[in-house]
């Protein structure tokens, strides 16, 4: 038997300092092949209107990105932010925006484009919330939001 620097298990990376940074370039890869894939259906000159391409998204694509998110999910912020950059190309190329425009936060968190860690943040308080017989937990305040002057969301 080879000794290997990682292994892969139900199709998760695992490396040897549990850093994740090589599972989350081949999940950047695999979103970008399954992205070139769809393109003709999402690209900026598709004739579906902007629900079907939020569909396509969040139906084909976006589960690619956050499959595993739960373990992997707090990871280093530099990891995540190869997945969120190739998130943000897509949903510009989709929303027909300029390729230098700035990325905007989600305003709201039921929105269909939610950043890959609040996506991560809301699954795992709904697995435990399910699990256990206790309030639903909240998602971890954003950037955005710890530098705002609003109070607590109720």
């Amino acid at each position: 038997m080879k000794w290997s620097q990682s292994t892969k298990y139900l199709g998760l990376t695992l490396d040897k300092k549990l850093t994740w940074k090589q599972h989350i370039i081949q999940t950047r890869d695999k979103f970008r092949r399954a992205q070139r894939a769809i393109f003709p259906l999402i690209g900026r000159n598709s004739e579906l209107n902007l629900y079907n391409k939020l569909l396509l998204y969040t139906a084909v694509l976006r589960p690619i990105l956050t499959y595993g998110s739960p373990v992997w999910g707090y990871a280093a912020n530099s990891n995540i932010k190869i997945l969120e950059v190739a998130q943000n190309s897509l949903i510009r190329n989709i929303v027909k925006a300029n390729r230098y425009a700035r990325n905007m936060p989600p305003t709201n968190h039921n929105s269909a484009i939610q950043t890959i860690q609040d996506f991560t943040a809301e699954t795992v308080c709904k697995k435990i919330s399910d699990s256990v017989a206790t309030p639903p937990c909240h998602v971890r305040p954003t950037n955005q939001d710890t530098h705002s002057q609003a109070g607590p969301p109720t």
